[in-house]
């Protein structure tokens, strides 16, 4: 599955990119849609078959599934509802 993540703050987006390249998992860094968040503008794209949940950093924002030029929803940050 493609994901894309978004973050609360940049360092967060490279702690994740890091954390995902350290477990042999394909990421790329990259401006966030606007159509997903205007907070941090660095997002973390990624492609992961299983439970992406343990991988993810303090200051997640959201990860969304990437589908068809739509994204869905798979995690958002409780703070942020």
């Amino acid at each position: 599955m493609e994901y894309i993540a978004t973050f609360h703050t940049h360092f967060a987006a490279q702690a994740f990119a890091r954390r995902l390249t350290k477990e042999s998992v394909e990421a790329r860094m990259m401006p966030v849609p606007r159509s997903l968040s205007a907070s941090c503008g660095t997002c973390v794209a990624f492609s992961y078959a299983g439970d992406f949940h343990p991988l993810l950093v303090q200051d997640t924002q959201g990860v969304y599934a990437v589908e068809n030029g739509a994204y869905t929803p798979e995690f958002i940050d409780e703070d942020d509802l």
